[in-house]
C-alpha cells in the first residue's frame, strides 16, 4: 500500500484565474540539489509557449517481454516534492482549488499535473524469465517538452528518507542514467560505474530513481535495455497511461 501523504497546504485562486504562488524555502535539513555539470551545447532549451507540447523525434516501444516494470509510486511520498499546475489544469480539476483536503497526487499527475523541483519515483523490476538478465541501459525516451505551468504550487515535504541512489537531468539533450553520491549529488553516468545491473531469473528488485529539471517541463518514459541469452532486448517503464512529467520550480505569473 502507498504510504500516506502529508499535507501542507495550496495556494490558487479561482480556477479561471492564474495565481502568484508562494513557495516555502527549504529548510536547512533538506539537501539542496547540485546541477550536473554538463556544457551549454548539451542542454534543451525552453520553447516559447507557443512551441510546446513538443514531441523530440519518434515513439520507442519494447522489443522484449523477460524483463517486467512497474511504477509503485511517483512521486514517491517519503522524499521532499512539489506538486505543479498550469491554469488549464486548475479549469479541470476544481477540487484542488481549495485548503485542508489531502490532494490525490498520482490522479493530478494523470490530469496535466507535474512534479516540480525533482522527484524521485520507486519501481520495480522482475525478472520473469528462467535466465540471468543484465540491464546495460536506462534513458529518458519519448520525451516531450511541455509548457512550463505556472498557475499553482502544492508543497509537500517528505520524512527526510536518503537520496536515490541514480539520477537523470531532463534538461539534457540526451539524459544518461547518474549515480549519486550520499547527498544526492550526480557523480558519473551509472554504466561507466558499474557494466550492468544483474537481476536473477524469477527476482524482483525494488528501485529509486530521482528526475529533475533545472530548465523547462517535460513528459517521458524510461527505456530499460538488457541483455539476456545472448540476445538484447528493450522494454519500458511508464508512470501509467501519462509516463513520467516533471517541471522546473516554475515562477509565478505575471501581473
Amino acid at each position: 500500500m502507498p504510504r500516506p501523504r502529508p499535507f501542507l497546504a495550496i495556494w490558487t485562486v479561482l480556477a479561471l484565474t492564474p495565481v502568484t504562488v508562494c513557495r516555502p524555502q527549504p529548510s536547512a535539513a533538506e539537501p539542496v540539489p547540485v546541477p550536473v555539470a554538463v556544457t551549454a551545447t548539451t542542454r534543451h532549451a525552453t520553447p516559447p509557449s507557443a512551441d510546446c507540447p513538443h514531441p523530440a523525434g519518434s515513439r520507442v516501444s519494447a522489443t522484449g517481454t523477460a524483463l517486467r516494470t512497474a511504477t509503485r509510486e511517483y512521486p514517491a511520498a517519503d522524499h521532499p516534492h512539489d506538486v505543479a499546475l498550469s491554469a488549464e489544469t486548475l479549469r479541470t480539476l476544481p477540487d484542488v482549488a481549495g485548503m485542508g483536503d489531502p490532494i490525490d497526487v498520482p490522479y493530478v499527475l494523470g490530469r496535466g499535473g507535474f512534479a516540480a523541483a525533482g522527484a524521485v519515483a520507486q519501481v520495480t523490476f522482475e525478472n520473469v524469465s528462467s535466465r540471468l538478465i543484465s540491464v546495460t541501459d536506462i534513458r529518458p525516451v519519448n520525451v516531450v517538452t511541455e509548457c512550463v505551468p505556472h498557475a499553482a504550487l502544492i508543497p509537500l515535504h517528505g520524512t527526510g528518507a536518503e537520496p536515490a541512489p541514480m539520477m537523470f537531468d531532463l534538461a539534457d539533450v540526451d539524459p544518461l542514467m547518474w549515480s549519486t553520491d550520499e547527498d544526492g549529488r550526480a557523480t558519473r553516468p551509472y554504466f561507466e560505474e558499474y557494466p550492468g545491473m544483474l537481476i536473477e531469473d524469477g527476482e524482483k528488485q525494488d528501485l529509486l530513481f530521482s528526475f529533475r529539471a533545472d530548465t523547462g517541463a517535460y513528459t517521458f518514459d524510461l527505456l530499460v535495455t538488457y541483455d539476456i541469452g545472448g540476445r538484447r532486448e528493450r522494454t519500458l517503464l511508464r508512470n501509467g497511461r501519462v509516463g513520467f512529467r516533471v517541471t522546473t520550480t516554475p515562477d509565478p505569473p505575471q501581473a
